[in-house]
């Protein structure tokens, strides 16, 4: 049932006979958009005029309030576009913004943007959170209010009107930490509930380094036509193993990752802009940039035979294939649903944010991973370093031609290593032999030995590089001892082929950097031989 109202809030009618209804719920921005067609024979059809409003309760008897926004019309039909209230934002502007001075809570920035538009401060999960925030250019409040989201920590809102007696007593912005639950009761398997499901891949946005941008450092006698100077990290150092910045350098680089995507001894560089005083807290914003830039953006589109109707956005749900090639269990977020009040059939449900969970591994590892996952999380930074000999003389964060020995420190409770070459006595590890001319030898092993009968195959195949008297069973490790550049190269070659083929770097059976192999059925014809080569 629709109501349809005067912009003084006066019901005008009662609309019953609909149809071709879709509510749109978007996650990104918390707005919607509700579309329906209505017969204009029909009687109170006159008064879906731009302007007016409609009022609903949707499936969960939540209150919807709506401004016609637009409408198309036949001789006998009239189609009726709307936009929920939080849409309401886009008419209102907001002009650049100078930095407070010091930082402020997300209460400060809303009030500012929501100014004369009826709406107020609901939930505010992120009420600890202070940011110091400043904007140049102009905006819609609506695009003001998100960009304040984003920055912090990508905070997620919720538009919702409070009725009564079909009159809105109070609108509301609910801020989250992020919208939705974790529905470990609603599985999407295929065949079922699932029709479908179809993955891309895609690197236009890849970066495996980034240079940090923070605020204009502030001058006390500022020289006129100056170029400005900003804050950034270069007076820092960082090592985890996999993301590093040596000392007075601005870029923050992803070590492994440029391994993997960018075998030439350059990186893929690109800025990020943060507007902070603090060194370390453009760091922080940098590292976490790169983490989410370093690696290809995959993405899955899922095509539902069925709509659950509990599902609310942002919710998580675990979908399944058995028959995808290899098997998918996907977790996925619901990032859009589009809603028919008139007729179900019709619903549809976007989902984004996926996570892996298992892909054609095997019940050991499983299991492995499930033993793990329950486990609390602690701090377990890895610290590295180079030096001369074993006393730690000439140490360096990067390695050189002089640097023969190796320190790696596991489980420390911060990121930033230690330069002090005591914190590394007894951690020494000879890299290089004393001519150079020690072997290097790869070992290719499987966990479930190399024969099989039929279609029971399922094994690890696992690499380890010896060096003298020294092993090396990790891509960290391998990357500290042959430098950012060394990587695995695995082959393989079927039954009745006359070459080996190369199997891709970033194939999903690969992890740790290629240093482990998941080898199933599907990858096996009668018979298939695979090796693997170090280059460095």
């Amino acid at each position: 049932m629709l109501y349809v109202q005067d912009r003084m809030n006066h019901t005008l009618a009662v609309l019953e006979n609909y149809y071709n209804d879709t509510h749109t719920l978007i996650l990104e921005s918390g707005v919607s958009t509700y579309n329906f067609t209505i017969s204009k024979n029909q009687d109170g059809s006159e008064y879906l005029v731009r302007g007016n409003y409609v009022v609903l309760a949707d499936d969960k008897g939540q209150g919807w309030k709506f401004t016609i926004m637009a409408t198309d019309e036949t001789h006998s039909s009239l189609d009726v576009e709307c936009e929920d209230l939080g849409l309401e934002l886009l008419n209102k502007v907001r002009n650049s913004w100078a930095s407070p001075g010091s930082a402020q809570p997300f209460k400060f920035y809303f009030d500012k943007v929501v100014r004369d538009t009826g709406w107020t401060l609901g939930v505010n999960e992120i009420s600890n959170l202070s940011r110091t925030l400043s904007w140049d250019g102009r905006d819609t409040a609506l695009k003001r209010l998100l960009s304040i989201c984003t920055q912090f920590d990508h905070a997620e809102i919720e538009f919702k009107v409070e009725f009564k007696n079909m009159q809105v007593t109070k609108q509301v912005v609910n801020v989250y930490k992020q919208r939705g639950a974790n529905r470990s009761d609603v599985q999407l398997v295929y065949g079922d509930t699932v029709n479908d499901i179809r993955k891309t891949t895609e690197i236009r946005e890849l970066a495996t380094a980034i240079q940090g941008v923070g605020g204009v450092i502030q001058k006390d006698n500022p020289v006129e036509g100056e170029p400005e100077e900003h804050v950034d990290f270069s007076s820092l150092t960082y090592d985890d193993g996999e993301y590093f910045t040596p000392a007075g350098d601005p870029f923050l680089y992803a070590r492994v990752a440029n391994q993997q995507f960018n075998i030439k001894d350059t990186y893929l560089e690109d800025f990020y802009d943060y507007d902070t005083q603090d060194a370390q807290e453009l760091l922080n914003r940098t590292l976490t940039q790169l983490k989410d830039r370093c690696q290809p953006k995959i993405n899955y589109e899922v095509d539902l035979a069925k709509v659950d109707s509990s599902l609310n956005l942002g919710d998580t749900v675990t979908i399944i294939d058995h028959d995808y090639k290899p098997e998918l269990l996907l977790s996925g977020r619901v990032l859009q649903l589009e809603k028919s009040y008139t007729d179900s059939s019709k619903n549809k449900a976007t989902f984004g944010n996926f996570l892996i969970l298992y892909s054609n591994i095997s019940d050991q590892l499983r299991a492995l991973q499930e033993q793990m996952n329950s486990l609390k999380p602690v701090a377990n930074y890895m610290w590295l370093r180079y030096a001369k000999d074993d006393k730690g003389n000439g140490m360096t964060a990067m390695p050189t031609s002089d640097t023969k020995y190796v320190a790696i420190i596991s489980n420390k409770s911060t990121g930033v290593p230690s330069d002090d070459p005591a914190d590394y006595a007894g951690h020494w590890q000879l890299i290089q032999g004393q001519d150079g001319t020690d072997a290097v030898v790869l070992n290719v092993s499987s966990v479930n030995g190399n024969m099989f009968k039929n279609t029971g195959i399922s094994t690890i195949l696992t690499v380890s590089i010896s060096v003298g008297d020294s092993i090396f069973d990790t891509a960290e490790k391998m990357h500290a001892v042959f430098g950012a550049d060394a990587y695995l190269q695995w082959q393989v070659k079927n039954a009745g082929e006359l070459e080996f083929k190369d199997v891709s770097l970033t194939d999903t059976r690969l992890s740790d950097g290629g240093f482990l192999f998941a080898v199933s059925a599907a990858d096996v014809n009668n018979k298939s031989t695979f090796k693997c080569e170090l280059y460095y």
